[in-house]
């Protein structure tokens, strides 16, 4: 079940680019900002620790498919690219999709009633986004196949 967890080898280089970047970003307001600033040092830190997240994840994963051998790593594209698998993932994707949509309504409301308008209205703007370009693809994809 482990080795099913390993990401795409394409995926690898990005994640290990995008991670370093949200640690430059991470650290470096830490010395233009002044400390009084709580907020940009409570994000900085968060981008700092999601960076590092996420560069330590794509070299495990780099270590491990350095550490597969040749027959390994066919059996493991092979089940990576497997019909099965892809459909199972876009079913996970949809219902992950589906739940999120309910989750940001939810949280809508529940700034709206605890009267927090600036945050609900942005909330609500990331829902309608989401939903414009659920609809878009739908679109595509249904004229595409």
């Amino acid at each position: 079940m482990f080795k099913k967890c390993i990401m795409k080898r394409e995926n690898i280089k990005s994640l290990i680019l995008i991670g370093i970047l949200f640690m430059a970003f991470g650290i470096i307001p830490t010395f233009i900002v002044d400390k009084e600033v709580h907020n940009i040092y409570m994000a900085a830190g968060m981008l700092t620790g999601i960076g590092m997240a996420l560069f330590v994840l794509a070299i495990f994963n780099y270590i491990r498919y350095k550490r597969l051998s040749k027959l390994e790593l066919e059996e493991l594209e092979i089940e990576m690219n497997d019909e099965r698998n892809a459909r199972i993932e876009q079913m996970a994707y949809s219902l992950t999709f589906k739940i999120s949509m309910i989750l940001i309504g939810l949280v809508v409301f529940i700034l709206m009633l605890l009267n927090y308008i600036v945050p609900a209205y942005i909330v609500l703007g990331v829902f309608i986004i989401a939903s414009i370009i659920f609809q878009l693809s739908t679109k595509h994809y249904s004229k595409k196949f």
